[in-house]
């Protein structure tokens, strides 16, 4: 967790591994979830806003992925607190 002025942030971290496009998929909605539930600032004992780093090993997975996930009507409404890499 970090702070900007009176702001607090945290972020999840995943790291996804492999070419399964519905597994990550799958994990980012549970992210999606705990972030809606609050699960974060419950943990940590401080209001913040949460937000998701997903880092792909292949560009493919990624981009597969991406393309579910801007079907999701949930999607938009999480999308601003969400960035993607590969490395």
């Amino acid at each position: 967790m970090f702070g900007i002025g009176e702001k607090r942030r945290a972020f999840f971290f995943e790291q996804h591994n492999g070419h399964q496009t519905a597994r990550a998929v799958q994990q980012i909605q549970k992210h999606m979830q705990l972030m809606h539930e609050g699960v974060a600032e419950g943990i940590l004992r401080v209001a913040c806003r949460v937000g998701l780093f997903f880092a792909f090993e292949h560009v493919s997975c990624m981009e597969n992925t991406l393309k579910r996930l801007r079907a999701l009507p949930e999607y938009e409404v999480f999308s601003a607190y969400m960035a993607f890499r590969t490395g």
